[in-house]
């Protein structure tokens, strides 16, 4: 297994993922206010679409917690730099479990989040997120990656089904008085 810094270095050197003036590269604690930024505009968006399930807030991510990402070795935080500026991210967790009775044993990724703002969308920044996502990914041995999306995020849902994701199960919920 490669180290989170060998990753980097392997991706970026990756002709697709990387210009002279764009790269994607792991996430450093100088991006704090860029990812900032970035999830507090995912917050807005997921807010609008699932309001019952999601607050509107601006306490989205603390430099202890991203800290904590970084140097987790199972979490992959990239970010799309271009002339500089972090215009997006993707993050992803790797678990392997192990099987029971029923269940076979999977090595797989999870991807938790993918942001772009709004002024670099439609330029495929999140189809080269998800690329650099599958890079990291294939040096667990992962055969997946999974992900959720709310199903009223049409935008979302029809790009993950464009690079190849399919529905595998939806989560119902009913509304009950207590």
């Amino acid at each position: 297994m490669l180290g989170k810094f060998a990753v980097a270095h392997l991706m970026l050197d990756v002709s697709c993922l990387k210009s002279s003036s764009t790269m994607i590269r792991i996430a450093e604690n100088k991006d704090y206010a860029s990812l900032v930024s970035l999830f507090i505009e995912e917050n807005e968006h997921n807010n609008d679409v699932a309001p019952d399930r999601v607050a509107n807030t601006r306490d989205v991510l603390s430099q202890a917690e991203l800290e904590e990402i970084i140097s987790d070795t199972s979490t992959y935080l990239g970010v799309y730099e271009h002339d500089g500026e972090v215009s997006g991210l993707i993050l992803g967790t790797h678990h392997t479990i192990e099987a029971k009775r029923w269940l076979p044993e999977r090595n797989f990724v999870y991807l938790e989040e993918l942001i772009v703002t709004k002024s670099m969308r439609g330029n495929g920044v999140a189809f080269k997120l998800v690329k650099s996502l599958e890079t990291w990914a294939e040096t667990f041995g992962a055969n997946c990656i999974d992900l959720h999306v709310w199903y009223k995020n049409d935008l979302a849902r029809d790009f993950y089904k464009r690079l190849g994701f399919e529905d595998k199960q939806a989560l119902m919920s009913i509304r009950i008085n207590s």
